[in-house]
């Protein structure tokens, strides 16, 4: 509860996440425009935004991240997801770089010279198309992460003994 000029009588998150306020008084210069006024500027400032799918129309759509539950401690499995998906670009791009630093090389002949070794363009394509799908089923791999699930206590373990 702050109390000033303007007091503000109570704040209290919803179960959508909604923070909601109960104030006296209403102006520019009350608690509750200071605490408005923080929000928005915590809101402009964040790196990620994140909203609970049963929020607010303009939270839902401003935000980077929408949680389709309403479940705030579900922002935890979308961290660790995005950073299994930032891991998969990071092993993709060195898998293409690498495959295609080897590869186009011994495509264009330069072993021809020495060795005698020509890769025919079909096969070239073929093993191209090869590196697609090694991309691609490394990429798949993201469905096979497994996310913690939070566990409430039941009845009898939170009742005091």
């Amino acid at each position: 509860m702050i109390h000033a000029a303007g007091s503000v009588t109570g704040g209290t998150f919803n179960q959508t996440g909604a923070f909601q306020v109960r104030a006296t008084a209403v102006g520019a210069d009350t608690a509750l425009s200071r605490i408005v006024a923080l929000v928005q500027n915590a809101q402009a400032s964040a790196d990620v935004g994140i909203a609970i799918g049963a929020g607010t129309d303009v939270a839902v759509e401003t935000a980077d991240v929408v949680l389709v539950r309403s479940d705030p401690a579900s922002v935890a499995g979308a961290i660790t997801l995005a950073r299994q998906v930032r891991g998969k670009i990071k092993q993709n791009l060195f898998w293409a770089a690498g495959y295609n630093l080897l590869a186009i090389p011994f495509a264009a002949g330069v072993l021809y010279p020495s060795l005698g070794i020509l890769l025919r363009p079909e096969w070239a394509a073929l093993l191209m198309s090869a590196s697609t799908v090694i991309v691609t089923l490394n990429a798949l791999s993201l469905n096979r992460v497994k996310f913690a699930r939070a566990t409430t206590p039941t009845s009898a373990q939170s009742a005091p003994s």
